[in-house]
């Protein structure tokens, strides 16, 4: 793993970790209904984590917080580390070169280009069309 990819993945990391926290306090203290009670309420998932895990409701509730806490930024992870592999699937970008060009001008492009210019010069009709009125 390249330098780059180290700090990627440790921001990646940390950000996750923020995330989670924010999230996991917010679900947490609006489901026990202890949202207001807070000032900052950002990091109260841990606190109860630590101080009050023995309690079984609290457990719950910590359990109930965590999981989808922590599903959204491991899913925008893995999103990450798929997209950032260079996985290729359909897209709408045209076609790579062929590895053997066409060889010269074909008789088509040639009926193709002399149709969109209005002829080769001498030719009045084009499947007895005459043109612009003439």
């Amino acid at each position: 793993m390249t330098w780059r990819g180290v700090m990627r993945l440790l921001v990646g990391l940390v950000l996750g970790l923020v995330f989670f926290t924010v999230l996991a306090s917010m679900i947490f203290l609006i489901g026990t209904g202890l949202f207001w009670h807070f000032r900052h309420p950002f990091w109260q998932w841990w606190l109860y984590l630590f101080e009050a895990s023995g309690d079984p409701v609290v457990r719950v509730w910590l359990v109930i917080s965590g999981v989808p806490a922590f599903a959204i930024p491991f899913l925008a992870g893995v999103i990450q580390l798929v997209r950032g592999r260079r996985v290729t699937g359909w897209s709408l970008r045209r076609d790579h070169a062929p590895t053997k060009p066409v060889d010269g001008v074909t008789a088509r492009s040639v009926q193709n280009r002399t149709l969109s210019v209005g002829g080769l010069p001498g030719e009045g009709t084009i499947d007895g069309w005459a043109g612009d009125g003439e």
